[in-house]
């Protein structure tokens, strides 16, 4: 489980109304100022009402009314107030590409936005994420001695985001990391009830989501409906949670709830349309909400429901033929594109490497997006493990020309891919094939119980 501890504190620093910044500006800012074409008091009245938005939580409406006032007036500072509405909206990718907008067009940019992007990156790709680490040295290069540099510093060590440190008590935070610790020990001595006990109590401690996150996770493997629970209260929080969407849906399918679980894939599809498990959840509903003469009946979906229970216990122990035999079963019953993913990680498992190749590209050829780079990976490490060293490259070639920069889990995947790259490289160097190594990012569905929120940023 990733050490990743999510506080309740957060900087909103909004940007001030263009007029404001001219108190104390340079020369070259109010040069740069003249030059803008506009009507800034016709620009006013939208800059008002996105702050009235933003100070009421409204990120979504906040932006509509910052971005009218830019095209109204395009001032720079509005790009910063259009980052800090899509980042109280938690899209966090939108978020600094105008962050990124007011850094090209203000002369002289405030040192704060690097501080903004990296912890923007963090949410969007994790804390091991390389961009993030350089907009924080940015940030530190400019301001080393600023009234965050310690955050930026804390952030390049750990990948714990400023505006999830607790800022008035460096102590509390250090505190916060041991019960994480402590607590996540348990887990990976599967002591799930001892777990989640300690994971809701640093909840209500320290009231950090994570914990709240890593209880539901633990308490999935011993109750489903306490599990569901905490899934719910945790969704209330603040941020994307795009993980927890899928974690509550299969959490209800696994309870026997297909009509809960259908509604809350819906729900998530609305709110992350390219989403990492978007084609589960696309799936789920089709299936579910499909013509009768291809509908499973819901004895189907319980027998399938039932496999995968035990496909999924047997995975965590490392019975990786039972697992596969189980998920084949699942598969007859109701025929799941995430169940298919799964046949095919357990043939790599058993290193059945041409098996599992096999399965990968008929999904791939079934559909393919951008979201679906973790599939195409698979089958490039598939390849290069059996030696095809052209076909593994024209699998990452494929996946290159495919890439999205905002698809979810685009930068590690990115960088899996150019892992890759490097090791066919060096396998056609050597001529022989490497000692075969475990693929990257797996499907939720047959990781261990605590690997399931990996998608929540």
């Amino acid at each position: 489980m990733k050490r990743h501890i999510a506080g309740v504190l957060a900087l909103a620093i909004l940007a001030l109304w263009p007029a404001a910044e001219a108190t104390g500006q340079t020369d070259d800012l109010a040069a740069a100022e003249a030059k803008i074409k506009g009507d800034k008091e016709a620009a006013r009245p939208y800059w008002q009402k996105g702050a009235e938005a933003y100070k009421a939580g409204k990120g979504g409406q906040a932006v509509v009314h910052f971005e009218k006032a830019f095209e109204l007036y395009p001032h720079w500072s509005y790009q910063y107030s259009i980052g800090q509405a899509y980042r109280r909206a938690a899209d966090y990718l939108k978020a600094i590409e105008a962050y990124k907008r007011y850094v090209e067009l203000c002369p002289k940019p405030e040192a704060l936005v690097w501080l903004r992007i990296g912890e923007c990156d963090i949410k969007a790709y994790g804390a091991k994420s390389n961009d993030a680490k350089k907009a924080f040295e940015k940030y530190l290069q400019l301001e080393p001695n600023g009234s965050y540099a310690e955050q930026a510093r804390v952030a390049i060590n750990t990948g714990v985001a400023p505006c999830d440190q607790d800022l008035r008590d460096p102590e509390t935070l250090k505190q916060a990391i041991a019960l994480f610790d402590q607590a996540n020990k348990l887990a990976n001595d599967a002591k799930y009830k001892d777990a989640t006990a300690a994971f809701l109590q640093g909840w209500e401690k320290y009231k950090m989501p994570t914990f709240l996150k890593s209880a539901a996770a633990c308490a999935k493997v011993f109750d489903r409906a306490k599990a569901a629970e905490l899934w719910e209260q945790y969704l209330k929080t603040p941020g994307p949670r795009e993980g927890a969407w899928d974690s509550l849906a299969w959490n209800y399918h696994m309870m026997g709830n297909y009509a809960k679980a259908c509604e809350t894939y819906e729900r998530y599809l609305k709110l992350h349309p390219r989403g990492t498990h978007v084609s589960a959840a696309y799936e789920y509903v089709r299936l579910y909400k499909g013509p009768k003469s291809a509908k499973p009946t819901d004895a189907d979906w319980t027998l399938s429901r039932e496999a995968i229970t035990r496909a999924e216990e047997h995975f965590r122990a490392k019975r990786y033929q039972k697992a596969l035999e189980e998920f084949q079963n699942a598969e007859k019953a109701v025929p799941q594109r995430s169940t298919g993913f799964n046949i095919g990680m357990c043939h790599v498992r058993l290193e059945h490497y041409s098996d599992a190749l096999r399965r990968f590209e008929t999904m791939l050829r079934e559909r393919c997006t951008a979201e679906d780079g973790h599939i195409r990976l698979n089958a490039a490490e598939c390849c290069l493990k059996m030696r095809e060293y052209d076909k593994a490259a024209a699998h990452v070639k494929e996946f290159h020309a495919r890439y999205d920069a905002s698809a979810a889990n685009a930068q590690a995947n990115l960088a899996w891919a150019r892992q890759l790259e490097a090791d066919i490289k060096k396998a056609k160097k050597k001529g022989g094939a490497r000692r075969p190594r475990v693929p990257g990012p797996e499907h939720p569905r047959v990781t261990a119980a605590l690997t399931r929120t990996s998608g929540d940023a």
